[in-house]
């Protein structure tokens, strides 16, 4: 749907909500101390910025 409104060269990954994955050591260090939901949405932008 989101592909509808963006040009064919604009790349976009999305995630389900209960997908689950690990942070690199270094990105575990920058949320270390993030309440549950900042950790979570840490974790979506990463795991879609990976894809």
């Amino acid at each position: 749907m989101i592909d509808n409104f963006l040009p064919a060269e604009v790349a976009y990954a999305e995630i389900g909500s209960g997908e689950v994955g690990a942070l690199f050591a270094e990105e575990e260090l920058i949320v270390l101390k993030a309440v549950p939901k900042h950790r979570a949405e840490f974790f979506a932008g990463r795991e879609c910025a990976r894809q």
